[in-house]
């Protein structure tokens, strides 16, 4: 077989693996691509993902090594995510994030996300995800707050990591809370998920909004360890979700009422009922506001009514 004939069918097989549903067949073709061209990063990564479920994840993740390896010998220059070659590599590293991640180590979670986001500047993977969500959990707080001053847009692990390292270096003064106002504003739905005050979603349905949030309970399942790390910061950013949840009819009775009494001593109760007054009025005034407008005026009057310091 010439070196072309041999290109050419391993096209072939890969354009099969590529258009195959079926997990057998395509690891079948992956097996037939390996036997032309062992180191081949799309069959190896095929043969990662789609293998017998048996297969253990550190199998797995030695296929995935192989086939980064591999890509990054064939990649010239930094890789590119609208090439195929880039795009195969960040998908690698972001399953070799997630299996290091499974396996408790942060630090190996912490230099694939960099490698990740060094070629992903318009924030397209999970790298920055990961990234910030390794350094809480590995208490990095003042590189947090130095990396999250340059991001040139709104991250939402950024500002979750921003919000915790203010809390965990200075206490819930005010930055503390507006870095927090500022997390929840970004994805408000995201506390009731981490806080288990929302039942899972049904991750089979077909229905848009039930899949936007099963993204949100999966972003909220990898922000619970550093929020719920301990009594203080889980009980600082609970605080936060049930005021904002009050005011936004996002809390269960049951919590209210559990709250109720902590709020009542607090002095936070009346607060709150003046401030959900004020929104009532501003509802009356403007009966077509949206949920995404009422979300925004009830973070800007919990702003100004408090920073949380006394309640958390």
């Amino acid at each position: 077989m010439t070196g072309d004939d041999r290109e050419r069918q391993i096209e072939a097989l890969l354009k099969r693996i590529d258009a195959s549903a079926d997990d057998e067949s395509a690891v079948e073709s992956a097996r037939e691509v390996l036997d032309l061209d062992p180191e081949n990063p799309e069959a190896l990564f095929c043969l990662a993902e789609r293998a017998d479920p048996s297969q253990g994840e550190e199998e797995a993740a030695a296929l995935l090594e192989r086939a980064a390896t591999e890509l990054r010998r064939r990649i010239i220059g930094a890789p590119d995510l609208d090439d195929r070659d880039g795009r195969l590599l960040a998908a690698a590293l972001e399953r070799l994030c997630f299996g290091a991640l499974l396996a408790g180590d942060d630090e190996r979670v912490l230099a694939l996300a960099e490698e990740l986001i060094s070629f992903d500047p318009e924030d397209e993977t999970l790298g920055r995800t990961l990234l910030y969500r390794s350094l809480m959990v590995l208490g990095r707080f003042r590189e947090i707050l130095e990396r999250s001053l340059v991001e040139k847009s709104d991250v939402l692990f950024a500002l979750h990591g921003r919000a915790l390292a203010l809390f965990c270096l200075s206490g819930p003064g005010p930055e503390a809370s507006r870095a927090l106002w500022d997390a929840i504003a970004l994805e408000p739905d995201l506390p009731y998920y981490l806080l288990q005050y929302w039942q899972v979603p049904d991750v089979e349905s077909d229905d848009e909004e039930e899949m936007a949030a099963w993204e949100t309970c999966n972003l909220a399942g990898l922000l619970s360890a550093p929020w719920l790390a301990d009594e203080e910061r889980m009980g600082w950013f609970a605080t936060a979700a049930i005021l904002f949840g009050y005011l936004t009819d996002r809390l269960p009775d049951s919590v209210i009422e559990e709250a109720r009494p902590h709020m009542e001593r607090a002095g936070i109760l009346a607060l709150l009922q003046m401030a959900q007054g004020q929104m009532e009025a501003l509802l009356q005034e403007n009966e077509e506001m949206t949920l995404e407008e009422i979300d925004e005026m009830a973070i800007r009057l919990l702003r100004e009514m408090s920073n949380l310091a006394g309640s958390a």
